[in-house]
């Protein structure tokens, strides 16, 4: 086709090539090939926008947004002043919603190419309507896929438009009956040009949200609340006037007929009770916030505690636990509630906090005030640790030294002084590894037993506490733990109600099983305190192997002689290699029992390991007590 000469022509670039045009007709020629593109005519990509190697160089940087506005900037540092914003959305699951593409300045725009993505498994595009600011009535075409979830749109005209703020496109969006409660996001590209045929700026990108909560059947107009609008709109459904959608199904019955109509009547005249019913997954009540933050340190004693939470509450349900580090008593709280919106509670103690204390805030619960909406908060928790003041107290570990490697029982010294003349130390609490020990003292010796512990580097602190309620912690020092024992994990307790005539499951373990195939040793307990009802109260712990054969003789009371072997190898993970279920008798004298692993040379058997590849062996045996009340 041959065009006349015109007295003017310009050059812009359509998929990367220079297209010569003139300054007024030739945009609909320009953008009609980008629609062709646009809608899919042919299989080369056309999107208009500044020249990359030559040509038109004054575009804009192209600028991503999430629902807001921004300003564009040329390369000449000009402000093009074309925004697109999408304001947010809220649907339930089964309802129809429109979403707006908003460009804030209109002026000189002629027409323009938007490509919309959205998840085509939460919405579908029902109808687009496109912005009638555009004079001249320009060349309109709109090409909805649901299949993949995108909306391409072209308007070429031949007149700029001279209005200020428009709403670009107006879409209208199904949403799933089946769509869970959750954020889905909607992409919207623009491209712009003027009657000169001339690409504004370049490309816009913004994105919108539309969230997807739980709605009440009936509620057509989403306003939460039964009206007589809300009866109406389900008549016109009735009638053919509206689009039928699952949130007209007042009565959840799987229809919409009269009776959703009728129920939603009486409804509004207080005949019915509402909410009738909930469409869409409820929400989990959640806190959003917390001041102090979890884990934040230098916390004010005075501080107040702030919680803040997603929904309104029932602040009669709110419960919570505050406990203080170390087993001390936290200050009494008193809580008041950001009313009338109830979302969010602050704790104020009634006494300053510790100083250098940690407190932990847990079982946090409460029943959302909306019970069809929100489910039910249940075991939130959150920590934080107060300044040190003036006057804290110090303490240091004597012993062990740092590096040194232990075994068995182990004694860790301690020793505090108080910060100021006015207070005195009124504990010390010592870790080791997941053990703790408290000395109610200035200074002294606590025992653990390292067994517990894993083979390797672990490390001791403590914390001393004053007659104030100050704490102070020292530097941990680091030993190395090596051990190969048998021990009696006396970490188990009777309580009441088992003794006396109850019983009691005491475990032995090996504090590496890796390789062993057998082991064999002689236990003594006291028969005045403690029974054994026969071998079978005696069974494989967790690291031996199903096969390997156990033989226990328990037939002299106080003693058990037991024996086991095997062709696998023990659990390399595991260390309890015994469960023995003792009796406690009738009227056992009380306090603490021994269970002794013996490990004299005239015990028979002895206490022998048997590895695959070092042969038998003799691990350390450290006896344990329990405790009978």
């Amino acid at each position: 086709m041959r065009c006349r000469p015109v007295e003017r022509a310009d050059a812009s670039r359509i998929g990367g090539h220079i297209v010569k045009h003139t300054a007024k007709a030739s945009l609909a020629i320009a953008l009609a090939v980008c629609t062709a593109a646009l809608l899919g005519c042919h299989g080369g990509e056309a999107i208009l926008g500044p020249a990359t190697g030559g040509g038109d160089t004054t575009g804009a940087e192209q600028v991503f947004v999430r629902g807001v506005s921004v300003a564009l900037v040329d390369s000449q540092g000009a402000e093009t002043a074309k925004v697109l914003t999408i304001p947010g959305v809220t649907a339930v699951p089964g309802s129809v919603v429109q979403m707006q593409v908003r460009l804030n300045n209109i002026s000189g725009v002629a027409g323009f190419q938007a490509e919309v993505t959205f998840d085509p498994a939460v919405l579908q595009a029902e109808a687009v309507a496109v912005t009638d600011q555009i004079p001249g009535e320009p060349l309109q075409l709109t090409n909805i896929d649901n299949a993949t979830g995108a909306i391409r749109v072209a308007v070429a005209g031949t007149q700029d438009a001279s209005g200020a703020s428009t709403t670009l496109l107006d879409i209208t969006f199904a949403v799933s009956a089946d769509a869970s409660s959750a954020t889905t996001q909607v992409g919207v590209g623009v491209t712009l040009a003027n009657a000169e045929a001339q690409i504004i700026g370049t490309t816009l990108v913004v994105t919108g949200d539309i969230r997807i909560t739980p709605g009440y059947s009936g509620d057509m107009d989403g306003d939460g609340k039964a009206s007589i609008l809300d009866t109406m709109w389900i008549l016109r459904i009735l009638t053919g006037f509206d689009p039928n959608t699952p949130m007209a199904d007042a009565n959840r019955d799987g229809e919409v007929n009269i009776g959703d109509a009728m129920i939603m009547m009486r409804c509004v005249v207080g005949m019915a009770p509402w909410p009738i019913g909930v469409i869409g997954d409820p929400e989990p009540l959640q806190i959003l916030s917390t001041a102090p933050e979890d884990g934040a340190t230098g916390v004010a004693t005075d501080a107040e505690i702030l919680i803040t939470f997603n929904a309104a509450v029932e602040p009669t349900s709110f419960t919570y636990t505050i406990a203080e580090e170390g087993g001390g008593t936290a200050p009494a709280m008193t809580a008041a509630w950001n009313a009338p919106d109830y979302t969010a509670v602050t704790l104020t103690p009634q006494t300053p906090l510790a100083a250098g204390t940690t407190y932990t805030v847990s079982g946090i619960g409460a029943t959302p005030a909306d019970t069809l909406a929100y489910e039910a908060l249940s075991g939130g928790e959150f920590s934080f640790t107060t300044a040190v003041g003036d006057g804290a107290p110090t303490v240091e570990i004597t012993s062990p030294a740092a590096g040194v490697t232990v075994s068995g029982l182990l004694e860790v010294g301690v020793t505090a002084q108080p910060g100021s003349g006015d207070t005195q130390i009124r504990r010390i609490e010592v870790e080791f590894g997941d053990q703790t020990q408290v000395l109610e003292a200035a200074s002294g010796t606590v025992t653990f037993n390292s067994c517990y512990a894993i083979n390797g580097e672990q490390s001791i602190s403590a914390v001393a506490t004053d007659s104030a309620g100050v704490r102070s912690e020292c530097g941990s020092v680091a030993v190395v733990v090596d051990n190969f024992a048998f021990y009696v994990d006396e970490r188990v307790q009777v309580v009441a109600a088992d003794a006396p005539g109850g019983s009691v499951t005491v475990p032995v373990r090996i504090t590496d099983a890796a390789g062993g195939l057998g082991f064999s040793m002689t236990i003594n307990y006291d028969p005045a305190v403690l029974s054994v009802a026969s071998a079978a109260a005696v069974t494989k712990g967790a690291a031996v192997p199903g096969n390997a054969l156990l033989i226990v003789n328990a037939f002299e009371p106080g003693h058990l002689y037991i024996s086991c072997a095997g062709t696998e190898e023990f659990d390399a993970a595991e260390q309890e290699v015994l469960l023995i279920n003792f009796g406690v008798m009738s009227h056992p004298a009380g306090g603490r029992t021994l269970i002794d692993l013996d490990d004299s040379e005239d015990a028979s058997p002895r206490i022998d390991w048997v590895h695959v590849t070092r042969g038998t062996l003799h691990p350390a045996a450290i006896d344990g007590e329990i405790a009978i009340p």
